[in-house]
């Protein structure tokens, strides 16, 4: 009797420690899906990394050295406002999602906008203005 009231005792402890296993990796996957999911939303602060048009690329470096604060920022709000800055011009307006991760800006004439978030090692949007100047932001 000893023996089979072991490995019964046995069995509940590798059930027990199984049931653990499966509760802590569900949690996880929900965790990371909840994390992507909010990492590639576009609200929030994201800055200007770089700046393209035909083929001569702008770091913030190099609008540091022009006098600017970088290039500039986009600040999306969940309402659907917007604040843009670039190269030292301030722009507000609203923004609003074409796709799952497509949206548009639009801060009046002077600046509208056509963007799309990226995950690449964390979340990166890609905007062109009406100009065609391509920028590359980051959170």
């Amino acid at each position: 009797m000893e023996n089979g009231s072991k490995g019964k005792k046995t069995l509940k402890i590798i059930l027990a420690v199984l049931m653990i296993l499966i509760i802590a990796s569900a949690v996880f996957v929900v965790y990371r899906v909840y994390s992507i999911k909010n990492s590639l939303s576009p609200v929030g602060y994201w800055v200007v990394t770089t700046a393209e048009y035909n083929d001569v690329t702008m770091t913030a470096e190099d609008a540091d050295a022009m006098g600017y604060n970088g290039i500039g920022s986009f600040t999306l709000k969940k309402s659907g406002e917007c604040e843009v800055t670039l190269m030292g011009k301030d722009y507000t307006g609203t923004w609003k999602k074409k796709k799952s991760r497509s949206l548009t800006i639009d801060c009046g004439e002077d600046c509208r906008i056509t963007a799309e978030i990226k995950d690449e090692d964390g979340p990166v949007m890609e905007a062109t203005d009406e100009n065609y100047i391509e920028y590359r932001l980051e959170k």
